[in-house]
């Protein structure tokens, strides 16, 4: 089906975003990246920033 509806089979290795950083007022400095899973479902992870 991804064929039909946007010509690309596997989306995790071409669409790349780039992390991004921000400040949370109460838990401090975090980092979050947005991604593809190998199933081509779009998800995103949050973790604190320790850098």
């Amino acid at each position: 089906m991804a064929r039909f509806f946007d010509d690309i089979l596997e989306r995790k290795r071409i669409d790349v975003y780039p992390t991004q950083r921000w400040h949370h007022p109460t838990q401090g400095p975090a980092r979050g990246r947005v991604f593809f899973t190998p199933g081509n479902e779009l998800s995103f992870t949050v973790s604190p920033d320790k850098t």
